[in-house]
């Protein structure tokens, strides 16, 4: 618990934060619509930010762009409160700080791809398949960064439409949050 106030005392008390973070909720599916919020929020300040998320995922090209604005703008600390999933994890893991709720529940699997009408000829199916495997390799190093487990190691633990969910202690230990909080 004293460790837990005294990063978060030490975040909001940095010379450079404002008197009140920024809180964004992202409490919906990750979209274009999503990225465009996040960027007039994180454009609105300079100071600290607090992005707590309750997502299911969404689209990952909205997911990478959101993980730069919050690395450009670099005072942004995520909570993963209950659930974080899919293209949510990759924002949770771009943050400064990434904290969870002792009830949250993170979840990670392999890119999923739609084209929209699905692949049709052998060369559209084979190009999605790289599109896929190149894809899949990109997340996996961009989750682990910071993690205990290689990319290599996730990449082998979710291929084959394997789902990883873990606990808030489970994440703790894997690396991929930083404190648990309640």
């Amino acid at each position: 618990m004293h460790k837990i106030l005294i990063v978060l005392a030490s975040f909001f008390l940095s010379p450079m934060a404002e008197t009140t973070p920024v809180t964004i909720d992202l409490t919906s599916e990750v979209n274009n619509q999503t990225a465009a919020s996040i960027k007039t929020a994180l454009d609105s300040t300079t100071g600290p930010v607090i992005i707590r998320i309750t997502s299911p995922g969404g689209s990952l090209f909205s997911a990478i762009a959101i993980e730069h604005m919050i690395q450009d703008h670099g005072n942004v600390t995520c909570i993963c409160r209950s659930f974080c999933a899919s293209a949510a994890v990759s924002i949770l893991e771009s943050c400064q700080f990434r904290l969870a709720t002792d009830d949250a529940i993170v979840m990670m699997h392999q890119v999923a791809f739609n084209n929209g009408e699905g692949a049709t000829r052998e060369t559209d199916a084979d190009n999605s398949r790289k599109a896929l495997k190149a894809l899949d390799y990109a997340l996996c190093t961009q989750l682990t960064r910071r993690a205990k487990i290689t990319g290599v190691q996730l990449c082998k633990s979710i291929s084959g439409n394997h789902e990883i969910w873990l606990t808030a202690p489970e994440a703790l230990k894997l690396g991929f949050i930083d404190q648990i909080v309640p």
